[in-house]
């Protein structure tokens, strides 16, 4: 049984808060793959709808030449992609020693 809000009738309101910051924290380190995936989708679309607009009626040489083209778009970012991004505590804590 869940207590109010989400909380574990365990938890007091610090212990959510904890819970409740990991669990943000954990899914900002994935941002880069939704990102991604969001770019490859999107470039994908245009492509295909910019194909068609053309005059290209051929749906699989169609949509082979957007996949094509949404790869173009995102083998720019793949270096950025093999590094994940810091933890945003050591972001913040970086900013500060930074002064901004």
């Amino acid at each position: 049984a869940r207590g109010l809000g989400g909380m574990k009738p365990e938890w007091d309101a610090a212990q959510y808060q904890r819970e409740k910051r990991n669990f943000i924290a954990s899914r900002l380190l994935w941002r880069f793959v939704y990102f991604h995936t969001a770019l490859i989708f999107g470039a994908t679309w245009l492509a295909r709808w910019a194909l068609l607009k053309l005059g290209m009626v051929s749906m699989p040489l169609r949509y082979a030449l957007a996949l094509i083209a949404s790869y173009l778009v995102w083998a720019p970012s793949a270096h950025w992609m093999s590094t994940p991004p810091r933890p945003i505590a050591l972001q913040a804590s970086a900013c500060a020693v930074r002064g901004g």
